[in-house]
């Protein structure tokens, strides 16, 4: 399964699951022609003879460290994409929270909960202010059960995780992340905006199929225009007069 969105500076990123790039790699040859392959920072890019051009990505922003011989080169590229990372995940919107560790696929361990805050009131004067004391105490609390829970569920893991990805309020997770107790896993952080729903252990488990993905940045030349018919030739078809 893939879906695509525009990407900046023109054309389209396709994310990819790992098991089906190749498919998806014979297919680009087969709608651009023969394809020239060549190794890039983060990935390969791939070069058709039409000037289609697909730039494919590591999950999880990782690099090629080494220079790869070419006849070895795609090879290595799968063999790194479909490697199972141990990779800690984190969906925190204010109030709500799905923390959990993931070997691949797979999740390990995880906690979700859900915390009342109440929502901003119309009420002016006395009451507003009451509201919004009531409010921010609700937050702070609920912000402290995310952290201690965080801190809970994935510590025990540090050695084992990878990278860390996060989804929800970005301010949240900041906020979480700024415990010190978690201060280890912030240089894990991969920079991967993932569009995620409410936290949920639903939500929580369809994540790797954002984080495990390949990021394919495709590129396709413009379709030529057919030349006008003449009007010589309009004549010569039969049926029209």
């Amino acid at each position: 399964m893939s879906n695509s969105r525009p990407a900046t500076g023109g054309g389209r990123v396709i994310s990819v699951a790992p098991e089906r790039v190749v498919r998806w790699l014979n297919g680009f040859i087969g709608r651009h022609g023969p394809s020239t392959v060549e190794q890039s920072l983060d990935g390969i890019t791939l070069t058709a003879a039409d000037g289609a051009v697909a730039a494919c990505a590591l999950p999880l922003g990782e690099r090629f460290e080494e220079e790869t011989e070419l006849e070895d080169l795609v090879e290595t590229f799968m063999e790194r994409a479909e490697t199972e990372r141990t990779v800690a995940v984190l969906v925190v919107r204010k109030g709500a929270f799905a923390i959990g560790v993931f070997q691949g696929p797979k999740l390990l361990v995880s906690k979700v909960d859900t915390t009342y805050v109440q929502g901003r009131t119309a009420a002016g004067g006395w009451s507003q202010q009451r509201y919004a004391r009531r409010r921010e105490k609700q937050a702070k609390q609920a912000l402290k059960k995310a952290t201690d829970a965080a801190a809970r569920v994935l510590m025990p893991h540090l050695h084992d995780i990878e990278h860390v990805v996060a989804g929800g309020d970005r301010r949240t997770v900041a906020d979480v992340l700024a415990d010190k107790r978690l201060e280890a896993l912030r240089h894990k952080m991969v920079p991967l905006t993932m569009e995620v729903g409410e936290p949920r252990l639903a939500t929580l488990k369809d994540t790797p199929r954002q984080f495990r993905a390949v990021q394919i940045h495709l590129t396709e030349p413009e379709p030529r225009d057919e030349p006008p018919e003449t009007a010589e030739s309009t004549q010569d078809e039969p049926g029209l007069r």
